[in-house]
C-alpha cells in the first residue's frame, strides 16, 4: 500500500475518532472536534477521488495536477464556507476553516508527488547512491 493511501486511511481514522468520540471513555479536544477535521476533511476526498480514479483507469500510479486539486479545493472552500452557512444553521463561516482546507490539500498533493511521481526505489538511489 503506498504511503498516500496510508495518508488517507489515517485521516479517515482520525476523522471517526472526532466525530464518534462520545461512544468512547474520552472526548476529542475541542480544537480536534473544530479545526482537525476541516485539515483532514481535503485528503479524505482526494485520497478516495484517486482511488476511484485509479480505478476507472485500470492503472496505478495515478495522480492529480496542482490545478485541478486546488480548484477541487476552492469549489469546497465556497460551498462549505461561504454557500451553506446562509441556509443551514449548523454550518458557520469560518475563514480558518478554508486555511485548513488548504493546508490539508497541501499535504495531500507534497505526499502524491513523492510517493506516486517519485517512486521509492527512486528517491532511495537518491539518497544511497554511492561516493
Amino acid at each position: 500500500m503506498r504511503l498516500i493511501y496510508i495518508f488517507c486511511c489515517i485521516c479517515i481514522f482520525l476523522f471517526l475518532l472526532i466525530e464518534f468520540d462520545h461512544f468512547l471513555p474520552f472526548t476529542a479536544p475541542l480544537f480536534a472536534r473544530i479545526y482537525l477535521k476541516d485539515f483532514l476533511c481535503m485528503p479524505i476526498v482526494l485520497g478516495l477521488c484517486l482511488g476511484c480514479y485509479e480505478l476507472i483507469k485500470n492503472k496505478n500510479r495515478q495522480h492529480f495536477e496542482l490545478l485541478p486539486v486546488f480548484v477541487l479545493t476552492f469549489i469546497y472552500s465556497i460551498y462549505f464556507e461561504a454557500i451553506l452557512p446562509h441556509f443551514l444553521n449548523r454550518y458557520t463561516a469560518d475563514w480558518w476553516d478554508v486555511l485548513l482546507y488548504f493546508i490539508g490539500t497541501a499535504c495531500f498533493y507534497v505526499l502524491q508527488q513523492i510517493y506516486l511521481v517519485n517512486p521509492i526505489h527512486k528517491l532511495r538511489k537518491h539518497l544511497f547512491m554511492k561516493i
